[in-house]
């Protein structure tokens, strides 16, 4: 499923603080500082995300349900969040650029 298709079929975007942190580094070394702090400014105005705090409780519940439980992979702690999170608003898709969302069981949208 396309991201055009999964928004008009009712899904709605939501991330968290370290979502943001992770792209806005990402951005801030391929573009610099004024790039970086548009795109976050831009992804923090538009109504279509959801952005969530990031409290130490998801943050351990993260690492029981998903960086302890899968010792083998490589998954990031704002991964393992971000499927904690998932889990428990029952999400099912994720627009990620890798397939970790996959190994965990979530379809990406493309």
């Amino acid at each position: 499923m396309t991201g055009r298709r999964f928004l008009e079929s009712g899904g709605r975007w939501l991330g968290t603080a370290l979502v943001l942190a992770e792209f806005h580094g990402h951005v801030l070394h391929r573009r610099g500082p004024a790039a970086a702090r548009s795109v976050l400014s831009a992804l923090l105005e538009d109504p279509l995300y959801q952005w969530r705090d990031v409290p130490v409780s998801l943050v351990r519940a993260a690492i029981a349900g998903w960086l302890d439980r899968f010792r083998d992979q490589r998954f990031s702690l704002t991964d393992a969040v971000s499927f904690e999170l998932m889990r428990q608003e029952r999400l099912t898709a994720a627009f990620a650029f890798d397939t970790d969302f996959v190994t965990a069981g979530f379809e990406l949208l493309g």
